[in-house]
């Protein structure tokens, strides 16, 4: 892989592939499932959600690297769409919104909270 390259990815069998290894991840997902990533280059880790729940940190240390994002299926007949994809920058507002979102799970605005 070219300058150190290594994909990490979640398969439907809920596999993980990291750095050439592959761990039991989560349960199997497929039709219907909501699959989510969040790449947090504050705190250099990957983390995946599948419907909208946390299933965990895939990898850390991920601070000044630098990233190809991509989704890809191999099943037959399979379709895809993104439901939201946004970039922002940490900042304090930021960092303190996630800890009342920590807080306050059943609120659905932090900012009115």
């Amino acid at each position: 892989m070219p300058g150190g390259f290594s994909p990490t990815c979640l398969c439907m069998w809920g596999l993980l592939h990291h750095k050439g290894d592959r761990v039991n991840f989560s349960t199997r997902f497929g039709q219907g499932s909501i699959i989510g990533v969040h790449l947090d280059t504050w705190h250099g880790t990957l983390t995946f959600f599948k419907n909208r729940k946390c299933i965990g940190v895939a990898a850390t240390k991920l601070q000044d690297k630098g990233f190809y994002p991509m989704v890809c299926s191999t099943a037959a007949k399979s379709s895809m769409k993104v439901i939201r994809s946004c970039a922002s920058h940490t900042s304090l507002q930021y960092l303190c919104c996630h800890r009342l979102r920590q807080l306050l799970p059943d609120s659905t605005d932090t900012l009115e909270a």
